[in-house]
């Protein structure tokens, strides 16, 4: 390094949406990387919707992060950028990542369509062989990106969950006079035509609609299929994902369901899920799907036996409280501030703790 030289530690960040994905992958990271090294000059991050061209910017940049840009506009100022940051600023690295695998998307999926109107294999597979760095969440991405022969680097950077957001203080539950059992996502996971992800826990529904409280979180009208149960079940429409470890705890369900079908979709998908229900305290039932290899309980696929099982967890409470400490354990290992070495790594920068 030249003598007095100053150190490179931007990172420009690109954002795809504001929703869950833009708060996991970039938002939350880099506010906590900001709180964390900021002051000492280790690290300074921003994130943006909109492409830069200041060139006086992204000559100061350690690191861009892109995050599922894909668009043929998109690729396009991706090519420009990185013949720029080529001539310009060579210790400078650019960053992919995506989180979905958009060559499956199922059919009952929203979001298939849009994919489907873009060329996002051609444009997937040239940004691939442009950035230096390609992340994803799960090994299972990371298997399917290095399959398409791509040049850059794959790294598996996990989800991660903020504790000034989803641990702000402790709280106490009150205790349901029956089983109140949550599911909480989004419309993506069905539509009304197809039962979709929904299919595993039909059944269980139809057949204790009385006998346990359901509450659905994320959605502002069901789908024609459970129409008939509409007045029985309770709903709780979308919420800001700053609110919604909240608005989970307030609803102080006993089991939190996390039915996906087995599909290399699915399979490709992270445990976050599970890591909404145990950072509130919910015992997590889901699919024995990749995702969910650590869930304390599982879908039988069979309602008899799923309600069985509720029915013996709920009366035990000594066997609640045992799966809720395991649960307790498990999310230690995925709290966003105690795993910024993750990301400090990926930019290259250096720091301490």
């Amino acid at each position: 390094m030249e003598p007095n030289k100053p150190v490179k530690q931007l990172i420009v960040n690109y954002i795809s949406d504001m929703g869950g994905c833009g708060y996991l992958r970039t938002i939350w990271p880099n506010e906590i990387l900001n709180a964390k090294f900021g002051a000492r000059k280790m690290y300074e991050g921003f994130y943006t919707s909109r492409f830069l061209v200041d060139k006086n910017i992204l000559k100061a940049t350690k690191a861009i992060h892109l995050q599922r840009q894909i668009t043929d506009q998109q690729l396009e100022y991706i090519k420009w950028m990185r013949s720029f940051i080529d001539a310009e600023n060579p210790e400078s690295i650019m960053i992919y990542d995506m989180d979905d695998k958009i060559d499956c998307i199922p059919e009952y999926n929203q979001a298939r369509n849009y994919f489907q109107t873009l060329n996002y294999m051609k444009n997937l597979t040239e940004i691939a062989n442009t950035v230096n760095i390609f992340t994803v969440s799960t090994q299972h991405l990371a298997d399917w990106i290095t399959s398409l022969g791509c040049k850059s680097e794959v790294k598996v950077i996990p989800n991660l969950l903020p504790k000034y957001i989803y641990k702000p203080f402790g709280f106490t539950k009150p205790v349901n006079v029956k089983p109140r059992i949550v599911w909480a996502g989004s419309a993506t996971h069905y539509n009304n035509q197809f039962k979709g992800d929904f299919e595993p826990i039909f059944d269980l529904i139809s057949n204790t609609i009385d006998e346990f409280e359901w509450v659905f979180m994320g959605v502002n009208k069901l789908p024609v299929w459970l129409e008939p149960l509409a007045k029985k079940i309770r709903i709780i429409g979308w919420t800001a994902i700053s609110n919604f470890p909240m608005s989970i705890k307030q609803v102080n369900a006993d089991f939190g369901l996390a039915p996906l079908l087995d599909s290399d979709f699915n399979n490709s998908k992270s445990n976050i899920k599970m890591m909404d229900y145990w950072s509130s305290d919910v015992i997590s039932i889901g699919s024995d799907v990749k995702p969910y290899k650590q869930s304390e309980l599982f879908l039988k696929n069979n309602w008899k036996e799923d309600r069985e099982q509720i029915l013996n967890i709920f009366n035990d409470k000594v066997e609640t409280e045992r799966i809720i400490q395991n649960q307790n354990r498990k999310m230690d290992k995925f709290w966003l501030e105690d795993n910024l070495d993750i990301y400090m790594k990926m930019y290259g920068l250096k720091y301490t703790l």
